[in-house]
């Protein structure tokens, strides 16, 4: 059946192709007509092949520029009657030629009919969107979108019907208002009494109106009363969305915002506030969340004087952050363990400042990862405070800090033989060495 029915279509276009321009009048056992209703902008091809019913008819339509526009087949109804209806793909303006063909070769008629420039504006819909662009990121909307169908072309009360991610179709009335997060199709028409044969429209919205929520787990990473520890604390972030998370956000005491990768280590010595957020891909942004180190926790103790040294040494090139003129200065840190039972692990923890910093003024550093170069802004009479920690073979922790000065006004305005700022003393932390 399949290769009949190709074979008809092969020969009605080849037909179509060769023979038809040649030919003055339809055959006379086979009729056509095709009519283009402008209100629906559908086309209706029907007639007779002079076949019995039941029989294979099929049809071609090309059009002004002699591109195909449509092909189809069906089987004759009583008398050998046929019905097609289609709308033009491009509605072209101009003539468009209609050839049908039987089972039989000879069985074939030619009819046209012609689209006048606009005939494509006998029915345009439109979804009209408010707010009309996406008021969040990357194509989405952040508050609920309310949908008004406008048609053109189309008489006053003629009914429209739409429907939202293949449900069900429904009237249109009035505009509706979609609220529930997610990516939707909208889908709608002018039935004009048939809805079948109705030409489809459809919109996309994507809607995220929730920002992402993140809950911060702390666990003791040593425990404080053991002997040689340093007291710290382990903050991990899970962030869940209903949609997609983009990324996690922390910093500390009012430093620089730093993204979340894996868990943070942070000290308990002292009462340091950790803060931190989310993003999603449509932008919403949580707000910020914040906990005090060591809360919950048993208070830290001084280690034990007979404690065995850990020792973590931190030194910066340059080890004065200069020309003091407000650039980003490259920073390379080394850092070097001292411990019999070894070092390793080691993660640059934080960098902070004797001033609250702007985004901006620190780049390139990977906190909770060993990354040893990063940009620092030299901005005059600021001091940054670099921190590494490091775990030995015994899983105790070391912490080592470096402070990096900048000096207190730009180099060009020192007089002459002025003696270079001295820089900040070393600082070492871990076992009873801080």
């Amino acid at each position: 059946m399949k290769r009949s029915i190709r074979t008809l279509l092969a020969a009605l276009m080849l037909w179509s192709a060769t023979i038809l321009p040649a030919m003055a009048e339809p055959s006379a056992q086979a009729e056509v007509i095709a009519v283009y209703d402008r209100s629906s902008g559908m086309v209706e091809i029907s007639g007779r092949t002079g076949a019995a019913e039941g029989a294979r008819v099929a049809v071609q339509v090309r059009g002004p520029q002699n591109r195909l526009d449509y092909m189809d087949q069906g089987l004759t109804g009583p008398g050998g009657t046929f019905r097609f209806r289609y709308m033009p793909a491009e509605h072209e303006p101009g003539t468009y030629r209609v050839v049908i063909g039987g089972e039989a070769a000879a069985e074939t008629a030619s009819a046209s009919f012609s689209l006048a420039a606009g005939s494509a504006a006998a029915e345009e819909l439109r979804a009209a969107l408010s707010p009309e662009q996406p008021d969040g990121s990357g194509g989405w909307y952040v508050t609920p979108v309310t949908v008004t169908l406008q048609a053109a072309g189309v008489d006053a009360g003629a009914p429209l019907e739409y429907r939202v991610n293949q449900g069900q179709w429904q009237s249109y009335g009035a505009p509706f208002t979609l609220g529930t997060d997610g990516e939707h199709r909208i889908e709608f028409r002018h039935t004009g009494g048939e809805a079948e044969n109705a030409r489809l429209y459809s919109a996309s919205v994507k809607l995220d109106t929730t920002a992402p929520v993140t809950t911060a787990q702390i666990a003791p990473s040593a425990d404080p009363a053991a002997e040689g520890r340093s007291p710290s604390q382990t903050i991990r972030l899970q962030a869940e969305d209903n949609l997609s998370v983009t990324r996690s956000v922390y910093r500390i005491d009012g430093g620089p915002w730093n993204d979340y990768s894996h868990p943070v280590t942070a000290a308990v010595y002292g009462s340091g506030r950790f803060e931190y957020r989310s993003f999603d891909e449509a932008g919403n942004t949580e707000e910020v969340r914040s906990l005090v180190q060591g809360a919950g926790q048993p208070a830290a103790q001084a280690p034990a004087a007979d404690t065995p040294v850990l020792r973590l040494r931190v030194v910066t090139d340059p080890a004065i952050l200069r020309p003091a003129d407000g650039r980003m200065i490259p920073v390379t840190a080394s850092v070097y363990g001292e411990h019999e039972s070894g070092l390793h692990s080691f993660s640059l923890e934080s960098i902070t400042a004797d001033v609250p910093l702007p985004e901006g003024d620190i780049e390139g550093a990977s906190i909770g990862a060993f990354d040893q170069s990063f940009l620092l802004r030299a901005v005059p009479g600021r001091r940054y405070l670099i921190t590494y920690t490091s775990l030995d073979a015994a899983g105790r922790q070391v912490r080592g800090s470096v402070d990096l000065a900048v000096p207190s006004m730009p180099d060009a305005a020192r007089g002459t033989g002025s003696a270079p700022a001295a820089p900040m003393a070393e600082r070492v932390e871990g076992g009873r060495i801080r």
